[in-house]
């Protein structure tokens, strides 16, 4: 099945590894937005920028203006449609939060609706590697914008095969090395560990003038495309392998993390899931987002019957949020935790939730406050009390 993803037919680093073999990589600059065979015949024997630039030296002068004007000409902007798309995602995202939420605060039904937006992504990432030499330290960057353009517009083929693109193309190399480089073995990797991620340079100048190379990101992002495409035992081998790769830079343990966490939501894990989440908070875009992502460990943990844990997100989601709403569920979700089915538990949630309905902020959502008052004192039971709240919702 994973084959289906791949233009030029390689497996992914996962197949190898579950067969314990290595193959070759394809070397060069394959993909197809590179074939000169798609030109129309106006343009067929005229060289692209990134081709005529292949025949010059690669000067300090060069390479600086090189990564400037793709940096800011075309990099910066599609990089900046890609946050506006997922702001309006975000926006759009209705939450119901007397269920339990989506693990993401979006969706990518939302994200695929604004296909112009995507597509302009993809255009401007294309030209941008066209038009300028190859060279340069932003062409990886731009093909992983590439990549999750097509993953927010759902096509997740083409995202698989240009994040598998990233991961045998952009393999760094020494200098005179040959293309036939095997990934996939204990080459790189200590203690026979076997390694597919590639140790990241910490060069100060590049550090300054560049984002980190793109192609350990892009093995998490095959992670997530293959979790949306319901390969989740090949999704499963991925992650465990990169979470066992002593290469993987520490800047992306939080992003691996989270999408081992996304992986046992989506198998309804929920125990699991809590604890990945919870070790991948620090990952949230903005103090929102971590607080929907801490009121969701309250709805895992209280799943899993760990009222404590459940008790101590729920205040945290309640102090974090900017939303009423989730502040309003939080703490009514809050007042229903207790550690027993004792009476005296019980006694304290309903108490809770009583104080809750005098507070002038939460005068709207009485019926909701009375009717889960009710729940509880069912569970004593006190059916005179319920039938009071009923009533009173």
């Amino acid at each position: 099945m994973l084959k289906r993803i791949l233009s030029n037919s390689i497996p992914i680093v996962v197949f190898c590894l579950s067969q314990l073999t290595a193959l070759a990589q394809k070397p060069g600059w394959t993909f197809e937005l590179l074939d000169s065979t798609k030109r129309s015949e106006k343009f067929e024997d005229r060289k692209l920028g990134s081709e005529k630039m292949a025949d010059k030296k690669f000067t300090i002068i060069r390479h600086i203006f090189q990564n400037n004007y793709t940096h800011y000409n075309y990099y910066y902007n599609a990089y900046n449609k890609i946050n506006t798309v997922l702001e309006r995602a975000k926006a759009a995202q209705q939450d119901d939060y007397t269920k339990l939420l989506p693990y993401f605060p979006y969706t990518l039904e939302n994200t695929a609706t604004q296909k112009t937006e995507l597509d302009s992504v993809i255009l401007k990432a294309t030209a941008g590697i066209l038009l300028h030499d190859l060279r340069n330290d932003w062409i990886d960057n731009m093909y992983l914008l590439m990549g999750k353009a097509y993953f927010f517009r759902k096509d997740f083929d083409t995202a698989a095969a240009t994040f598998q693109f990233i991961n045998y193309n952009l393999f760094p190399r020494k200098k005179k090395e040959e293309d036939s480089r095997i990934i996939g073995t204990t080459e790189d990797a200590s203690k026979s560990t076997i390694s597919i991620a590639n140790k990241e340079k910490t060069n100060i100048i590049k550090k300054i003038t560049a984002l980190p190379p793109s192609r350990n990101d892009a093995l998490i992002w095959m992670a997530r495309t293959l979790i949306e495409q319901g390969e989740m035992s090949d999704a499963a081998s991925l992650l465990h392998t990169l979470q066992l790769d002593p290469n993987l830079p520490k800047r992306l343990v939080n992003d691996l993390e989270d999408i081992n966490g996304y992986w046992f939501y989506m198998e309804k894990s929920f125990d699991s899931a809590a604890v990945y989440l919870e070790k991948a908070l620090s990952n949230a875009d903005n103090k929102q987002d971590k607080a929907r992502a801490e009121f969701l460990l309250g709805q895992l943990y209280e799943q899993n019957k760990n009222f404590e844990k459940a008790t101590i997100f729920y205040n945290r989601a309640s102090t974090h949020t900017t939303n009423p709403l989730l502040d309003i569920y939080a703490q009514l979700n809050n007042a229903k935790m207790r550690k027993g089915n004792n009476s005296k538990e019980l006694d304290n949630g309903i108490d809770n939730l009583v104080k809750l309905s005098r507070k002038d902020n939460f005068e709207k959502y009485k019926d909701i406050i009375f009717y889960s008052a009710a729940e509880l004192a069912m569970e004593k039971p006190d059916t005179t009390k319920a039938i009071q709240f009923l009533t009173k919702s």
